[in-house]
């Protein structure tokens, strides 16, 4: 795979990365990281967790995708959809040498009652015995402090655009507009429905003060827990749990998107729901998830 020692290889890596382009590692195939896939998401593990696995169970991530195209050069250019912007959990860090961690890995498969299969248990010794054989030098990056051993006469990694840029430029264009704005938090980590539930709350109290309208704006990246028969992804759900909360208020609406387009395994990119939304769910099963 790798070129010749003058090419220079451009990578434009964004969220989503992880599940959408991988190699399997040794002795797996594709159809075993779909069921994998699947047992992760649902488990209830955070994002950082889950790519942890992946990285676990992948050939390019974690640095494996820089091995494959040495001796050419490499820029990696990243829009980060991850909390605090470490370059190394996006996409699982293709590009980004790291380290397997076993004791963090076991603990993560007996949390969530994961089955450590002996296919597993074999890829987990050698990750964790093996290192990435590259030279022992610092990555050259715009905006990010960590130090990875890799050649920065040949490699550099630069973050491009991330949840803050996004916030910022919607606030700016609030202000502009003479809209009354509050950027809440870019950090927002937790339950997609508890997030949700106390969205709602937060709502309702401004409603109840009856302070001057107001947008409120804050990002992140929630987890959901579910047994695998459900349908939609984590801002529906958040905005389903907000309207269970507002169901009845008048003058409140969420608009709740998914940055990279593409709201779980689903076609939208979120949802947009206000005070009249969870009544027309009062007669399905949907409130049954929350």
């Amino acid at each position: 795979m790798g070129g010749d020692k003058d090419d220079i290889v451009l990578i434009l890596l964004s969220g989503g990365g992880s599940a959408l382009m991988e190699v399997p590692e040794s002795g797996l195939n594709l159809e075993d990281l779909i069921v994998w896939n699947s047992k992760l998401i649902s488990c209830g593990a955070d994002i950082q967790e889950i790519n942890s696995v992946r990285t676990l169970l992948s050939s390019i991530k974690g640095g494996g995708l820089l091995t494959k195209i040495l001796p050419s050069k490499s820029i990696t250019l990243i829009l980060s959809d991850v909390i605090g912007d470490d370059l190394s959990k996006v996409a699982s860090g293709p590009t980004i040498p790291s380290k397997i961690e076993k004791n963090s890995i076991l603990r993560i498969f007996k949390q969530y009652n994961l089955p450590l299969d002996p296919k597993i248990e074999t890829i987990l010794h050698k990750k964790t015995e093996q290192s990435i054989k590259i030279s022992n030098q610092k990555i050259k990056s715009k905006n990010f402090s960590a130090e990875y051993k890799i050649d920065p006469n040949k490699n550099s990694v630069h973050c491009i655009g991330n949840i803050t840029q996004a916030l910022d430029a919607v606030q700016k264009e609030c202000i502009n507009l003479n809209i009354p704005v509050l950027l809440l938090t870019s950090s927002l980590n937790c339950e997609a429905k508890e997030a949700g539930f106390f969205l709602g709350e937060i709502a309702k109290e401004n409603l109840k003060n009856k302070n001057s309208p107001l947008l409120i704006l804050c990002g992140g990246e929630t987890t959901v827990t579910h047994d695998g028969s459900g349908k939609g992804g984590r801002n529906q759900e958040l905005a389903l749990a907000f309207s269970k909360r507002i169901s009845g208020c008048q003058g409140i609406t969420l608009f709740s998107l998914a940055t990279d387009g593409s709201d779980g395994p689903t076609d939208a990119a979120g949802a947009i729901v206000d005070g009249t939304t969870w009544k027309k769910f009062t007669e399905t099963k949907t409130q049954t998830w929350l």
